[in-house]
């Protein structure tokens, strides 16, 4: 896979990994606590999701939003 492609692919990623983060750290953390909750739940799943476009599997299921 070519940068261009991984990092569209990628980028297709964003919404399933805010949402999860949402969920699990709120939508709009305040203090500085739910923020670092939030960046660590969006970046955890970020690094879960994108996984497959780094081992040479596809991820059409999970852009999709089969994950």
């Amino acid at each position: 896979m070519q940068n261009a492609e991984y990092v569209t692919q990628r980028n297709l990623l964003i919404p399933s990994a805010v949402a999860f983060a949402n969920k699990k750290a709120g939508k709009y953390p305040q203090s500085n606590d739910e923020r670092d909750a939030w960046n660590r739940a969006y970046h955890g799943k970020m690094n879960d999701l994108a996984r497959p476009l780094t081992s040479g599997q596809r991820a059409r299921a999970v852009i999709k939003g089969r994950a």
